[in-house]
């Protein structure tokens, strides 16, 4: 798909008042860690509404992306013009490369994917300080993986965890 479709798909389905709403009430839910965290990584960022946010709240922090294209060219173009020039970009497939951070993001991705992408991102997850998952906890269609076949391991510490409207709840770890 070429690069202004891509861009206008994204668009048309996150921008709005409900994507401010929903991008606001997930900054609210990292508060309590916001501000000790040194580095993000966000897995999957659609268009770059989550790394917007959080740098605006805390713009000390070194934030990476990593996802595949056409979505990673939309996000750098994006929060370009936002005024972020000090965002990485990572292609999925680069995995050798891929940073350990103090927080791990993971909005609506990991549903996505087939359940060896997501053990591979899981892989990386379990360096961090902290993960953050929003995401179905239930079937809906047949690519989605429940929410139990995450594997989160049982020693990780759920700090907030809220279920959601629409089948989707939300969870912040401490990892031990």
């Amino acid at each position: 798909m070429p690069f202004d479709q891509a861009l206008e798909k994204i668009k048309a389905r996150y921008f709005g008042a409900d994507d401010q709403v929903q991008t606001d009430a997930e900054v609210d839910f990292l508060t309590p860690i916001l501000y000790e965290v040194e580095s993000v990584v966000e897995i999957g960022a659609g268009y770059g509404r989550t790394a917007n946010a959080i740098l605006k709240a805390n713009p000390k922090i070194n934030y990476t992306i990593i996802d595949r294209e056409p979505a990673l060219s939309v996000a750098k173009t994006w929060l370009s013009s936002q005024g972020w020039q000090h965002i990485s970009f990572k292609d999925r497939h680069d995995n050798l490369n891929w940073p350990i951070s103090d927080l791990t993001i993971a909005i609506s991705v990991l549903s996505e994917l087939d359940e060896t992408e997501a053990g591979e991102y899981m892989g990386l997850v379990k360096y961090g300080k902290y993960f953050y998952l929003k995401d179905v906890k239930e079937v809906h269609a047949p690519r989605e993986i429940n929410m139990e076949k995450y594997n989160i391991p049982p020693q990780w510490k759920i700090i907030k965890q809220q279920n959601l409207p629409r089948g989707f709840v939300e969870a912040l770890y401490r990892i031990t």
